[in-house]
């Protein structure tokens, strides 16, 4: 039976929609098991992809990995979101203050996406790279924006993608998580240590735009040693201030 080309254009869909922060790389045959394709069909689909800078096809492991045309529509969506060229002055300055990087990030499904990252003078490795994302519960920069959802999104992400561990010190309980969420809506800030990455933590806070609405988060991420000691109140004090003051500035 011939393939209609709203069923070509799923099917593409399905593929690239499966890579994640623990799938960046997929066999062909992991495809075919996952989306019930036909090999056939699915090399065919993979061959498009590839030339079109979709995927790119490692020659040593033969897995399909994200392209460069996904690294730069995703520039193209951040610069298209309006509110990140009002708030990225006040990232700007918190960075120059603290020098330290300053993360910028939005809900997208069940993920939180860095949408701007503003260098310190240092780097310091962590997995959340401009564009890409984290699970919503671990990392003061995913929490800040799981904290200000309602309970049917928190319960219905549970059901779909579970709290799966990225390091020790993940949270991985449901009560335990409810409780940082309450936690971090009563006190207006998250605080994280070596949730996502070992050896980082970081603070964020959540923006709001002119209805009130948590629309992202910005977070100071540096040395763990660094978030919880003896500056941790200041971190917390300057993240605070930018937060509101772009929240301010959205209206």
């Amino acid at each position: 039976m011939r393939e209609t080309k709203a069923i070509q254009a799923k099917r593409v869909l399905d593929i690239v929609s499966q890579y994640n922060f623990k799938r960046q790389t997929l066999s062909a045959k992991e495809f075919s098991d996952v989306l019930d394709i036909p090999l056939s069909s699915l090399y065919r689909y993979l061959s498009i992809l590839v030339v079109r800078g979709f995927l790119i096809k490692e020659p040593d492991s033969q897995k399909y990995r994200l392209g460069y045309q996904f690294l730069k529509l995703g520039r193209i969506a951040g610069s298209s979101l309006g509110f990140v060229d009002i708030i990225r002055p006040h990232m700007e300055r918190l960075s120059s203050d603290l020098s330290e990087t300053i993360l910028l990030t939005v809900i997208s499904g069940w993920e939180s996406v860095c949408v701007e990252r503003i260098e310190a003078g240092k780097r310091i490795r962590m997995t959340l790279e401009l564009g890409t994302s984290l699970p919503l519960h671990a990392g003061a920069s995913s929490k800040i924006l799981l904290a200000y959802q309602d309970d049917y999104f928190l319960e219905k992400m549970i059901n779909e993608v579970g709290i799966p561990k990225l390091t020790d010190h993940t949270i991985t309980d449901v009560d335990d998580l409810k409780q940082e969420l309450s936690k971090i809506r009563e006190q207006g800030f998250a605080v994280s240590d070596q949730e996502a990455d070992l050896g980082v933590g970081a603070i964020s806070a959540p923006i709001f735009d002119h209805q009130d609405t948590v629309i992202a988060g910005i977070a100071v991420v540096a040395h763990w040693e660094k978030i919880i000691g003896k500056d941790k109140e200041h971190l917390i004090a300057m993240v605070l201030d930018a937060a509101n003051k772009a929240s301010s500035d959205l209206g």
